[in-house]
Formats: structure tokens, C-alpha cells, sequence
């Protein structure tokens, strides 16, 4: 399988798509997750603090099955893979309400629940973290299905061009959101600088006190040398 892009800054993740258009919910699923469900610890790894395995927040085991073109989807690794987002799993009603406004007021939307959020798990960390839409296929049958069981009428349309205003107010309180997630990766970095330099801090006044270590032995040495030299000079005088 080919390697999956990574994302370093924020530009990155608004080309690629993810949580886009309205109603999906990627982006603020992402926003909460670095702000409540990630820390980073002494050694900068990123650990949970909320311990997938006990499926909080519809947290649950990912099946990397392979496709129909035989390949899979994420790496094959010995470690085990969780998922988050999907807001019709059991656990997802802990999310916070702004995750799930949308998904309730937009159910006949096939978009209304398609974005993820995958994690490799390695002990009390996460590995790597990954950002994707559902299957698009399981997405468009999902559509088909809608759209046969609640055919849409005239006032549909209407009822839809009424709702405009709202959608802009949403696309605005995503960008807030997008904002807030690349100050959250701005400290981050922040964070790494400032944890960078109290190491060469450290690092110096170790080596500061090594040093004055070593002068004071040697100014020990003079002071008993000059004693010794004294009480010498003390002797001849006296013969």
C-alpha cells in the first residue's frame, strides 16, 4: 500500500479536505481531540488521557480488513488500531455537543457522519493518529438507501434555501475552530522550543558546576600549598 500523507501544519490540513463541506463534523471531532484527548509527556510523546480500550466516546478496536483491490488501508503494524467519530456508535453521546449539533440537525445527509479519527496505540501512547472519512462506498449506499426511503419533495429545495443563513454561521464557527486548532499547534511547538532550551539550560549549569567543582579543588590545592610554603619559610628564618 502507498504510505498516507502526513500533515505537519494547519495549510496542509485545510487542502486536504477533511471535515469538509457542512455538515461534516472532522474538523471539530479533531479540535476536540487535540484539545481533551491528547497530552504530551516528558519525552514529547503524545499519550492519551482517555485510555481507548475502555471505549470512551464510541472508541472502538479498527478492523485494518483488506479492501476489495487487496491492499489495506493503514500500515500493517503489531500495534492495535482505534477508531472515533463515528456519532451512531455506543459511548459517541459522550462527545461534546458541539460534535453532534449537526449530525442531529442534518440526518437525512449522507455527510452528516463520515469523518474518523484513527489511532495506533502503543502502551500509554498513541503511535500515529490519522484523519479519514468512512468508506465512501459504505457513505453512497448509505445515500441510496436515504434517498429511496425519504424521496424528496418540492419544498425540500425550498426548505434548503431558507436554511443558507445558517449554514454561513456554521462555516464560521468552523473556521473559529480551525483557528483554535492551529493555536493549539502554534504552543505545541511553542512548548517544544521551550522544552528544548530548559534541556540546554540544564545541560550548561551541569557543566557550570563541574567546572567550579574542579576550580575550587584546585584553588584547596593552592591554599594548601601556600600554608605549606609559609610554615617552611617560618623555619629557615628561625635557623
Amino acid at each position: 500500500m502507498s504510505k498516507p500523507p502526513t500533515l505537519n501544519e494547519l495549510k496542509q490540513l485545510e487542502e486536504s479536505g477533511f471535515g469538509k463541506p457542512y455538515p461534516r463534523h472532522g474538523l471539530k471531532l479533531l479540535y476536540w481531540f487535540a484539545n481533551d484527548c491528547l497530552d504530551f509527556d516528558v519525552y514529547n510523546k503524545m499519550c492519551w488521557k482517555y485510555d481507548p480500550e475502555e471505549r470512551n466516546f464510541g472508541f472502538h478496536l479498527f478492523e485494518n480488513r483488506i479492501d476489495k483491490y487487496g491492499e489495506k488501508l493503514l500500515p500493517e503494524v503489531k500495534l492495535v488500531y482505534y477508531e472515533v467519530g463515528n456519532l451512531s456508535r455506543a459511548g459517541a453521546q459522550e462527545l461534546p455537543g458541539y460534535i453532534q449539533e449537526d449530525y442531529i440537525k442534518n440526518r437525512d445527509d449522507c455527510d452528516h457522519n463520515m469523518d474518523r479519527i484513527i489511532v495506533s496505540v502503543d502502551d500509554d501512547c498513541f503511535d500515529k493518529v490519522y484523519t479519514l472519512p468512512s468508506d465512501p462506498f459504505e457513505s453512497l449506499d448509505w445515500c441510496t438507501r436515504a434517498a429511496a426511503l425519504h424521496p424528496k419533495k418540492e419544498d425540500d429545495y425550498f426548505t434548503m434555501n431558507s436554511d443558507v443563513d445558517g449554514d454561513l454561521e456554521n462555516q464560521v464557527e468552523l473556521e473559529e475552530k480551525t483557528r483554535l486548532i492551529s493555536q493549539v499547534l502554534e504552543l505545541q511547538n511553542t512548548l517544544e522550543d521551550l522544552s528544548a532550551r530548559v534541556d540546554a539550560v540544564k545541560e550548561e549549569n551541569l557543566k557550570l558546576k563541574s567546572e567550579n567543582q574542579v576550580l575550587g579543588q584546585y584553588i584547596e590545592n593552592l591554599m594548601s600549598a601556600s600554608s605549606v610554603f609559609q610554615t617552611t619559610d617560618s623555619k629557615s628564618k628561625r635557623k
